[in-house]
């Protein structure tokens, strides 16, 4: 990446577009599929929806009927309404914990039913997960499985049996055990394209959905329960199929009615109309060296201009810096806007020269200072006239302070030192060799 910077093209033999290539893969499934649910995410927002490839959809509930009827005891007479809203449950609920397969996953993370979550660490293209992160579970016939979902756990607790019962009505055999109805249901899924089935390490079963059978869509609908009132987005394509399909959330016993177009809120306006940018942090402070420190500034000051231009601005240039009173003085950012003061600055001519870094183009600033719990901060958080109102005192020293002297005197003989001796100007390694010379100095 620095070498990519600095000369405009990757090294030799680089890896960094596959690194990239395979996390923006795994983000983008991420975003579809664990994380739709959470915060602003684009399902959320109404910003996208997925929808289920309709023609393999279409088979496959087609091509369950005949043996669902025939091999599941109790549903001789399922219909086709059933079938299908019983599949596009399972396949949403899956994909919503991010049971996406064939992609990034680690093959050890998959194969190990979720417990080798080291996996991620070591695949370099992806996140640091935990075991206490939020990681895609897949579906398994592995009955103790912790991290993956089951469809053969027992009791109303697990939602892939409480959804047999839901969609094909609450005979004992489906209430009690869902074993003969997922064999038959996964197993056509997986025939027509739409799961992909792996081996675990323990010759367990695992179904992923098959990425293939996703599409996304900026055709959006809302849909809502008529019961519990719960209510997510819908490819605008998909609506027919959600008509009076059964409520996905748990206990709840209401159906989803009229699918209804949707507009957009905020968020979704802003994700696709607004003018985001990404923010690209660096640090300025008097532990880089100089051709480092200017090095930051040039970028951060760099205008908009043609891209091929040496001297504009590039996509990864810092637009914020946290710096230390570096800064302070000296610098002409000529379109910094905004300043943040991470505490009250000592005097007021410091406070001066820090808020004076931003505006100086139009005259036009915002500047937050946080203030601490400190006597000083709190003292001009009640009376913050006093810091910008007060007048500006002049650096000084008291002449009579040997302390002060001391150390000036100290400072002035090591850069005299510096300046003369230039390279050789170096501590020795031990003491002994400082004696050394000064007694020879004392006997010349």
């Amino acid at each position: 990446w620095e070498t990519l910077k600095a000369d405009g093209e990757l090294p030799e033999n680089s890896n960094l577009e596959r690194l990239v290539s395979e996390r923006l893969a795994f983000e983008v499934t991420t975003e579809f599929g664990m994380q739709s649910g959470i915060g602003r995410s684009l399902m959320r927002t109404g910003t996208a929806a997925i929808a289920i490839d309709e023609a393999m959809l279409s088979q496959a509930v087609t091509a369950l009927i005949e043996p669902m009827q025939n091999e599941v005891p109790g549903l001789r007479g399922v219909t086709e309404k059933q079938v299908q809203d019983f599949v596009v449950g399972v396949l949403t609920h899956l994909r919503s914990r991010g049971g996406i397969l064939p992609g990034t996953l680690p093959d050890a993370y998959v194969e190990t039913l979720g417990k080798d979550v080291h996996s991620f660490q070591r695949a370099h293209a992806l996140p640091a997960f935990s075991r206490s992160s939020r990681l895609p579970a897949m579906l398994t016939d592995h009955t103790r499985s912790s991290r993956f979902d089951s469809w053969g756990g027992k009791g109303v607790g697990n939602w892939y049996n409480r959804w047999a019962a839901r969609c094909f009505g609450s005979g004992d055999a489906l209430t009690a055990d869902p074993s003969s109805t997922y064999p038959v249901v996964l197993a056509g899924l997986t025939d027509a394209g739409l799961l992909t089935e792996r081996v675990g390490s323990k010759e367990e079963s695992i179904w992923g959905i098959e990425e293939e059978a996703l599409w996304v869509s900026e055709q959006v609908a809302r849909i809502q329960c008529n019961s519990c009132g719960h209510a997510h987005h819908i490819a605008e394509q998909a609506s027919a199929r959600w008509q009076d399909t059964p409520c996905l959330t748990a206990r709840c016993g209401g159906r989803y009615h009229q699918a209804e177009p949707y507009a957009g809120d905020y968020f979704s306006r802003l994700y696709s109309e607004g003018d985001l940018e990404r923010i690209f942090t660096e640090e300025h402070t008097g532990l880089l060296n100089r051709a480092e420190r200017e090095q930051v500034e040039f970028e951060f000051k760099a205008p908009p201009g043609d891209p091929d231009d040496p001297a504009a601005r590039k996509p990864w240039y810092a637009n914020l810096l946290s710096c230390t009173p570096t800064l302070e003085m000296g610098i002409d950012i000529g379109d910094l806007s905004s300043t943040i003061l991470c505490s009250v600055p000592p005097t007021q001519s410091n406070y001066l020269q820090r808020i004076g870094r931003a505006g100086r183009q139009d005259g036009n600033a915002f500047v937050l200072t946080v203030a601490g719990g400190r006597p000083h901060d709190l003292y001009f958080f009640s009376e913050p006239a006093e810091m910008f109102a007060g007048s500006v005192t002049p650096p000084g020293v008291f002449l009579n302070a040997p302390a002060v002297l001391e150390r000036q005197l100290t400072a002035f003989c090591f850069d005299r030192w510096v300046a003369i001796a230039g390279d050789a100007a170096e501590l020795p390694a031990q003491l002994r060799t400082v004696f050394g010379h000064l007694d020879e100095k004392e006997s010349a």
